[in-house]
């Protein structure tokens, strides 16, 4: 029994200390903002209005997306695509009846940044309230621009559960972010080179 003891200590030593070396380098930390953040970012060259453009438009997703299939917006009768309030449904499959979630545009500062809230996950293994995204752009040349792809909570949802669940998250989330970004470097700059 004192043995069995030991092995149970030494295996929840083990796991303790791979959960603090995943929270010691998780991408999930403080970047410029007050609060912590999943960022990532890439150069591209083409003009910062060619790139604002092209993010604005959701049916642009399905070219660029390595996570997600399709976006579908809601609420285009009263509220143009890109714009603070627009309304859209994200799936991450062709089926639509599959892992989805809702994003609501609530910034949008021209050629600065989009804001969105993220809510009404479905489907998917994990979920959290409060969930912000943002695009960020920022003009390096005339034909040259750096845009940047964050994810945070709101300051209501700062807990620590939250926060263990990002970090361990955050991983994942950058990847995602990493692979959108090259991809979508590699569709803004084959429509400006024509």
């Amino acid at each position: 029994m004192k043995k069995l003891k030991q092995i149970a200590l030494w295996i929840f030593g083990i796991i303790a200390l791979e959960v603090i070396i995943l929270l010691i380098v998780s991408p999930y930390t403080e970047h410029s903002d007050e609060f912590k953040t999943v960022e990532a970012s890439i150069e591209i060259d083409a003009p910062i209005d060619s790139v604002f453009a092209y993010m604005s438009n959701s049916a642009y997703a399905s070219d660029w997306s390595s996570y997600v299939d399709h976006i579908m917006p809601l609420n285009t009768n009263e509220i143009e695509d890109g714009k603070v309030g627009s309304i859209r449904r994200v799936f991450v499959s062709v089926r639509e009846k599959d892992a989805h979630w809702d994003e609501k545009i609530t910034e949008v500062y021209q050629n600065k940044k989009r804001k969105l809230s993220i809510y009404a996950i479905d489907g998917l293994a994990m979920s959290a309230d409060g969930l912000l995204t943002e695009q960020r752009y920022e003009k390096l040349s005339t034909g040259k621009t750096r845009l940047s792809l964050v994810l945070y909570f709101d300051e209501d949802h700062q807990g620590m559960w939250t926060a263990f669940k990002m970090h361990l998250g955050s991983f994942r989330v950058r990847s995602i972010f990493e692979q959108n970004l090259v991809n979508i470097k590699r569709e803004i700059e084959a429509r400006w080179k024509k």
